[in-house]
């Protein structure tokens, strides 16, 4: 790495730096991101893909009781469909002055990691977006995240708008988010994860279950052990409606977090590359790419739409 304009000094001092300011911006977190958190990652997609080919896979027939030297023995059939999935790259930079670097080392004073961090910040900022609201549309350059995923099996509230809901009725539409995926798929999938917008979890964390001291969150916890409830800002008010139309709309989003049902995919995380002297000024290129959501399995993800 070479920077013009810079003294020796200057230069042993910029190094030195920008791998700090570097580390700084690649250990900061930023927990209203959380597509990560509750989407399995898959990292596995070679960085220089432009797209991602996955197989879907359905079987049919049963087996049967039979007599013996029965010639009827029933055939088991696996069929199989491919889908495609574009990779898309964004990048940001940042920058310092060839003067801010000389006025930090002639002081000894560190340079500030800010820069950086908002760089790591837009990266987490577009890859989250995606995770969640990539709807396919030239917004988001094709990419589909789970709420709009053609995958998602997508179902009315059963009682309705939770303003006007009884804690019964708001438990009975929870349940019901949680059990559809068992009862479409005869027991095949189940639910570890269930997602709400911010004013929804408050609500259920805040109300109390008719007659009693509990909450409806707490009651909802004891009878669903196994479950994760939290809450997505990002869930708040869709619009349009994840089943089609005009919003907004609040949802129940339900799911296993296991990386055989869905990933969120991300072939190149966030990199950046050495600095490069444009002028007077180091500029700091950063890029990234993603897949968006994948879902393997139809059904394995349930929208419960109208709460």
């Amino acid at each position: 790495m070479t920077i013009q304009h810079l003294d020796a000094s200057e230069n042993v001092f910029f190094e030195r730096e920008l791998e700090h300011v570097k580390s700084r911006a690649y250990d900061i977190k930023y927990p209203e991101f959380k597509a990560q958190q509750f989407i399995p990652v898959n990292e596995d997609v070679d960085e220089g893909a432009t797209s991602i080919t996955y197989p879907q896979y359905d079987g049919n027939g049963v087996s049967k009781f039979i007599a013996d030297y029965a010639d009827d023995i029933p055939n088991i059939e696996v069929s199989g469909k491919e889908f495609t999935t574009p990779v898309r790259e964004h990048a940001n930079f940042y920058q310092f002055t060839n003067k801010e670097i000389r006025a930090a080392a002639k002081v000894n004073k560190p340079l500030k990691s800010m820069k950086a961090n908002k760089s790591r910040r837009a990266y987490e900022q577009i890859v989250d977006d995606t995770a969640w609201l990539g709807d396919g549309s030239a917004d988001f350059r094709g990419l589909t995240g789970i709420v709009y995923n053609p995958n998602v099996n997508i179902d009315p509230a059963p009682n309705g708008a939770w303003a006007s809901g009884t804690p019964d009725e708001i438990i009975a539409d929870v349940n019901f988010a949680i059990n559809r995926p068992v009862d479409v798929t005869n027991g095949v999938e189940e639910v570890d994860t269930v997602l709400l917008s911010v004013s929804k979890f408050t609500q259920i964390a805040s109300t109390r279950v008719t007659d009693t001291n509990e909450t409806i969150l707490s009651f909802l916890q004891k009878v669903h052990p196994a479950v994760t409830f939290a809450s997505v800002a990002k869930l708040k008010a869709l619009d349009p409606k994840p089943s089609g139309g005009a919003g907004p709309v609040e949802v129940i989003l339900a799911f296993k977090s296991s990386a055989d049902n869905l990933t969120l995919e991300i072939p190149m995380d966030y990199t950046q590359h050495p600095p490069q002297t444009e002028g007077l000024v180091q500029k700091v290129y950063t890029e990234g790419s993603t897949g968006g959501v994948i879902i393997y399995y139809p059904l394995s993800v349930q929208i419960v739409e109208g709460i």
